[in-house]
């Protein structure tokens, strides 16, 4: 990991120690907080356009004086300054607060709960807890509760959508409603797992089409048994109800018009983002005029119920479709790496070979789509990081797609991230292709959609994105990407996320 960020990232300065870069501030207004990046940009406005105007490493701590749309404002050398809310841990809120103290045991009693980093609906989202999660309340804060959830993570939730209740890490044989109903396997590959969580073991996994029993359903959880008798539970959304059967959580619905979608069934809830016309969306509940969408695999949304139509209805039927969105598009293919530059390695996999099997994959489905595709490298070639930008620019690509896998220090960390430089130009692609990933490969950890500061995107004057497929550093990553399952799994999701992006922006 700490090679490929200072191959990517421009150092330009020697870093500044703690003890000159943070200051104190008044502590009735502060909450502390641990920099999780390996080196993480001070920026004079809340923006990633905004002039650098320092940088802090991992570990160092800071106080937070407000909070506004994923930044954060800290005291930086006796100046307000911003970083991004995404790289920080809060670690305790000051004694000052006027929070209450408490410790009580609570249950989740919306379909879908989002914890935050804090008590606001504009600070970062660090997990999604489904319907009859158990948590222990530490703190309360006007209408918010700092919680801790049986994993022992601890944020914020809006205290409305809490049920006093006994707590316990134990999943809930009892939660849930009873059903008993038939269903196919929509996914290329679908985990059963010993319970309703992504931390749960694998019991065992399923093809597509693969035919089961529902038989009881927990948030967007539902417990099955398979063909050969065995039980466990799978994410919802990959189920698809058979013929004579309804099901909302395997119904996908299309965006008809430009939409906010929302963290709450609300008018005054926090917008995520807005979704454009042709935007296609796993529905997951109903309530009164909105509609509960699967927004990420770990994440899920509102959208009102009157800017939404069946997917494959009259309605949605008039938008383009993906593979006719893609026809003539320029699309550069750039395999990391390469030649003398291997990259990252795990116990028998290196990042260059990796790379490029999955760029010749994405490369051929763009292709077939009727794409213009370019690749910055076919073999085992070393290309600079401003040659890679220049095929880019020379070609006038309508998109860069960066495909890399992951290293770091910490063998436990594992997962897919898109990353993106700038918001206006790149982040929208990285959403749609980050969306895609995770549908496509739901064995992987969906780590989201992340700001880099990489040189292929940061120079980069056309459309652009990196991309990174998983943990060759974690023994389980590694044994999945390696296999040729997941790389058609993840390659068809990178050929859908591009080509549902540019159908919506057609």
């Amino acid at each position: 990991m700490n090679k490929k960020h200072i191959m990517y990232t421009a150092v330009s300065s020697v870093l500044l120690s703690s003890s000159l870069l943070l200051h104190s501030i008044d502590a009735t207004a502060a909450e502390s907080a641990k920099v999780t990046a390996t080196s993480l940009n001070v920026r004079a406005t809340p923006s990633t356009s905004g002039a650098v105007v320092g940088k802090i490493t991992k570990g160092n701590t800071v106080n937070i004086v407000d909070e506004s749309n994923g930044w954060a404002k800290i005291t930086y050398n006796g100046k307000e300054a911003w970083i991004s809310s995404q790289y920080i841990n809060k670690t305790q809120t000051n004694s000052t607060s006027t929070a209450n103290s408490t410790s009580k045991s609570a249950v989740v009693n919306a379909s879908s709960l989002n914890v935050r980093s804090s008590a606001s609906t504009s600070a970062s989202i660090l997990t999604n807890l489904p319907r009859n999660s158990k948590v222990t309340v530490l703190k309360e804060s006007g209408s918010w509760s700092q919680i801790k959830t049986a994993s022992g993570q601890t944020g914020w939730v809006a205290s409305q959508y809490l049920q006093a209740g006994s707590a316990s890490s134990a999943p809930a044989k009892d939660s849930g409603s009873t059903t008993s109903k038939s269903a196919t396997v929509n996914a290329s590959s679908l985990n059963v797992r010993s319970s309703a969580s992504t931390s749960a073991s694998i019991v065992t996994n399923l093809s597509r089409n693969s035919k089961v029993t529902v038989l009881k359903e927990s948030g967007s959880w539902s417990q099955i048994k398979t063909a050969s008798g065995q039980t466990g539970w799978v994410a919802s959304q990959y189920l698809q109800a058979d013929s004579g059967q309804s099901s909302q959580t395997a119904q996908s619905i299309q965006i008809t018009k430009a939409s906010n979608l929302r963290t709450q069934p609300s008018l005054s809830a926090g917008i995520i983002r807005v979704a454009k016309a042709g935007e296609r969306f796993k529905k997951v509940s109903e309530a009164n005029d909105w509609v509960q969408i699967q927004y990420s695999a770990s994440q899920t949304a509102w959208v009102s119920k009157g800017l939404t139509a069946a997917a494959g209805s009259t309605t949605s039927a008039s938008l383009p479709s993906p593979s006719a969105a893609l026809k003539d598009k320029i699309i550069v293919v750039d395999a990391g790496h390469g030649g003398y530059d291997p990259g990252t390695s795990g116990k028998s996999s290196i990042e260059k070979n990796l790379a490029l099997t999955t760029a010749k994959l994405v490369a051929s489905r763009l292709a077939n789509a009727g794409a213009n595709v370019f690749m910055t490298r076919s073999n085992d070639t070393f290309i600079s990081l401003s040659g890679r930008v220049n095929v880019s620019e020379a070609k006038h690509a309508d998109a860069f797609i960066s495909i890399h896998y992951n290293a770091s220090t910490s063998s436990s960390a594992n997962g897919i991230a898109s990353f993106y430089y700038s918001e206006a130009k790149d982040k929208e692609l990285a959403k749609y292709i980050q969306e895609s990933m995770a549908e496509n490969a739901p064995s992987m950890k969906d780590m989201g959609v992340r700001f880099g500061d990489y040189y292929v995107t940061r120079e980069n004057n056309q459309r652009a994105v990196l991309l990174e497929l998983g943990f060759l550093s974690n023994a389980h990553d590694e044994q999945i990407v390696s296999s040729n399952a997941y790389q058609q799994q993840i390659s068809t999701g990178i050929y859908q996320g591009i080509a549902r992006y540019f159908a919506a922006n057609k």
